[in-house]
């Protein structure tokens, strides 16, 4: 656990597990101490003993929500897509336990480009608009990285906004 800053707390990989009610207790007491306001989870896979195909998730996922309920903490939670390109809705791409969407407020669903500075994000909402898709380029400049917000269908990359449109085509078809 490292405090960034004076709001914001990264936990890693570190041998913190989000199913162990001690380490929680001591993140609470970081985050009540610090006034942090978001803390970031990289990876999720790595904090916790559970099985990430089952129902058992709810154990991390509920100490994240308590968490957020109860201190008042944003909490930014990094977990891989499954390898299957074939969804039509992102949040079908979350890898594991199906339930895993319920629990969260939402997410920035992200693909690769061509290009290896560049990557899509989709940002969608359980509840609410999703925000409008938008490629995002990171560039190294001297000594810190810059990241440039482009959205869709202008810029570098005009095959996005065919990619788009096929996208539309197929979330039409899957309500239909």
């Amino acid at each position: 656990i490292d405090q960034l800053g004076d709001s914001l707390i990264l936990v890693t990989n570190q041998g913190f597990r989000l199913d162990s009610p001690n380490a929680v207790g001591r993140l609470r007491s970081l985050v009540e101490e610090t006034n942090a306001v978001l803390v970031i989870y990289d990876p999720l896979v790595e904090m916790h003993s559970q099985d990430e195909n089952t129902a058992d998730m709810r154990l991390p996922l509920g100490a994240l929500r308590r968490l957020r309920d109860e201190a008042g903490v944003s909490g930014l939670l990094v977990h891989h897509n499954s390898k299957n390109p074939a969804y039509v809705r992102p949040q079908e791409s979350i890898r594991g336990w199906t339930g895993i969407w319920g629990m969260v407020d939402g997410g920035w669903f992200v693909r690769p480009l061509d290009r290896d500075s560049e990557k899509r994000i989709e940002v969608v909402l359980r509840d609410g608009k999703p925000a409008d898709p938008f490629v995002l380029r990171a560039a190294f400049d001297t000594d810190a990285y810059r990241f440039e917000a482009i959205p869709i269908g202008t810029g570098p990359t005009p095959l996005l906004a065919a990619r788009d449109a096929k996208r539309v085509q197929q979330e039409q078809a899957a309500e239909a």
